[in-house]
């Protein structure tokens, strides 16, 4: 745990009189907004935003899964192309955006679903090796805000 975190724990543990109580919900608001801006979460990872668009020859990429993967090793961030190539990471459920510092790029097309009859169904992967399984993608997140554009070739 954090030093930061450590010290908010015990500023909001510790039993306060209503004068303290006063003084207190401003260094409150001030801790919590401190941890915002220097991008930490519950989690203790430091995250930067990360969006973009993602082209393929050209055309908008949709419905594809993009991953974050720290090259130093931890959670890796997920997103989704929409039905213009756009994307936002996630790294929990309530969490948006990467790990900071050093990340492999995968992107990918395939995957399974189930059809109206709920039949499983897969979708067949239009990239090539090199944005997935063999990913040359890399990239440098920080904790500001990242927008990131890929445009790649299917050949």
């Amino acid at each position: 745990m954090s030093l930061k975190a450590e010290c908010m724990i015990r500023f909001l543990e510790t039993p306060a009189t209503s004068q303290q109580t006063v003084l207190r919900a401003p260094s409150i608001l001030f801790l919590t907004i401190g941890l915002i801006l220097t991008g930490c979460t519950g989690s203790g990872v430091p995250l930067g935003k990360v969006t973009g668009t993602i082209r393929l020859d050209g055309h908008p990429l949709k419905d594809a899964l993009v991953k974050f993967i720290p090259v130093s090793g931890g959670r890796t961030a997920l997103g989704n192309t929409d039905h213009n190539g756009r994307y936002e990471m996630r790294y929990t459920a309530s969490s948006t955006g990467s790990p900071v510092g050093k990340v492999k790029v995968e992107i990918t097309t395939a995957m399974e679903y189930q059809d109206e009859q709920g039949r499983t169904q897969h979708r067949p992967e239009l990239l090539p090796d090199r944005y997935h399984q063999k990913s040359e993608l890399l990239v440098d997140v920080t904790q500001r805000s990242n927008h990131l554009d890929f445009d790649l070739k299917s050949d």
